[in-house]
């Protein structure tokens, strides 16, 4: 069963969020995101078998965005295409309200952790 959580991205922390998604694209277009109460981890890996390169980022949640209730579990999110995608959220003016909409399912894996799509 898919729910769906929402978060609002302070206007302060967008131009900033946008600059380390942006940074991770210079080693792989594809970015990972682990979000849960406490920290966001933004992470970018460069090779299969072997790592070649990898460069993270661990930022405060509440430091960048709001959202209701503690949340009971961690998000983890990949985005494909990364580069087109910043280049989209470049266009978003900073000013705006900005909020993000995640749709999820619970890990096959673990309970605690949830899947977004």
């Amino acid at each position: 069963m898919a729910n769906k959580v929402k978060y609002k991205i302070k206007s302060d922390k967008f131009t900033d969020f946008i600059d380390k998604l942006d940074d991770l694209t210079k080693i792989s277009d594809t970015i990972k995101l682990k979000i849960d109460n406490n920290n966001i981890l933004l992470y970018s890996i460069l090779g299969g078998k072997v790592m070649l390169a990898f460069k993270s980022y661990l930022i405060d949640t509440r430091e960048y965005l709001e959202y209701g209730d503690d949340l009971e579990y961690s998000v983890d999110l990949i985005i494909v295409n990364a580069k087109k995608f910043v280049k989209n959220l470049n266009f978003i003016k900073d000013s705006e309200k900005i909020t993000m909409e995640i749709t999820y399912k619970e890990s096959p894996d673990n309970d605690l952790i949830m899947n977004a799509t």
